[in-house]
This record gives C-alpha cells, sequence and structure tokens, in this order.
C-alpha cells in the first residue's frame, strides 16, 4: 500500500520528466529510469530506450546495494535515514559489506562533488550506469533518474564527463519544470 501510494504521489514527476527522459535515451542510446524506493530495493516507475543493448522494464525492481539508482537514493536521503538504510544493507549483506561500504563510500564522493553516482558493473558485470536523485520539495521521497546500458557502451568516462553531466542537467530542468506547475 504504501509504494502504491507513493508512486501515485510521482504522477506529475513522471509527467514531466517523460519528454527529458526519452530525449536523454535518444542521445545516448542507452536505458533511462525513473525509480523510487521499495525497501531495499529500487522500483522502476519509468524507462526510456533507443537501441539500447540493455532494458530494465518498467515494474522492475534493483537493489539499493549495488545500483547507481539505489546509491544516488541513499545519498540524497538526510543523515539519520541513510545510517538507517546503511545498515539493514549492512545486516542483509554481512559478507558483502566491506567492499558494498567502499562503494557507499565512492558514490557519496562523487554526489558531493559531480551530483550523481556511478556503478560500474557492481549489479552486473557487463553493465555501467550513472544516476542523480530529485527531492520532489513536497515532503515525500527522492524519486531517482538514472541512465544505464552495456560497459561497451558506456564506460566510465562517457558516465563521469558526458552522461552525468547531462543528468545533473536534466534534474535541474525538471526541478524547474515543476517549481512552475506549483
Amino acid at each position: 500500500m504504501g509504494l502504491g501510494y507513493s508512486a501515485l504521489a510521482q504522477v506529475d514527476i513522471r509527467r514531466s520528466a517523460r519528454p527529458l527522459l526519452h530525449a536523454l535515451s535518444q542521445h545516448t542510446n542507452s536505458s533511462v529510469h525513473l525509480a523510487i524506493n521499495d525497501e531495499l530495493n529500487m522500483q522502476v516507475l519509468d524507462t526510456y530506450w533507443h537501441s539500447a543493448v540493455f532494458v530494465i522494464d518498467i515494474g522492475s525492481r534493483v537493489p539499493v546495494a549495488t545500483t547507481s539508482l539505489g546509491r544516488a537514493y541513499v545519498c540524497a536521503l538526510p543523515e539519520d535515514e541513510r545510517k538507517v538504510m546503511l545498515e539493514r544493507i549492512r545486516a542483509k549483506r554481512p559478507a558483502k559489506w566491506p567492499n558494498t561500504r567502499r562503494r557507499f563510500e565512492e558514490a557519496f564522493r562523487d554526489y558531493q562533488r559531480y551530483g550523481f553516482c556511478l556503478a560500474l558493473g557492481d549489479w552486473r558485470r557487463e553493465v555501467n550506469a550513472v544516476a542523480a536523485p530529485l527531492d520532489p520539495g513536497d515532503g515525500t521521497k527522492p524519486v531517482v533518474i538514472g541512465c544505464s546500458g552495456a560497459a561497451f557502451q558506456l564506460p566510465p568516462e562517457l558516465l563521469r564527463h558526458d552522461i552525468g553531466p547531462r543528468l545533473v542537467a536534466l534534474i535541474g530542468n525538471l526541478r524547474s519544470t515543476l517549481s512552475r506547475q506549483e
């Protein structure tokens, strides 16, 4: 029930984001996703792709711990909620926690420096991705927009220097659009 309500609360964001997500997928030839949190997963609400090799379907759930969508979400949380989420991840994956913790530390640095987070083969070895959060500003949880694709199509340099900055700009445009709708 909570996820359904949360998803419904994001209708304006979905509607406003669609042309921007579509344009980014066309430009990058990759999958572009809009996702919300669902416990230790991120649920994809919308997805667009041009002729991407890798596609995540609407309704799919991907792990918070190993994806750029999840890392961006955690980075956007207030400190107290972030600590709770990281503890839940540690408790669920104790053997993998040292590596997971290092990846989150990298994500926090990237988010502070660039406004986006990367996942380079962490969830699936053959997939690279970048994501950034959007705080709706209405008291609801952050939504996350991400771009993913086959590692050979999306090398780290392209994600860091081109697609990541485009994603941050897209979120800025979306934030402006949403503020004009209020």
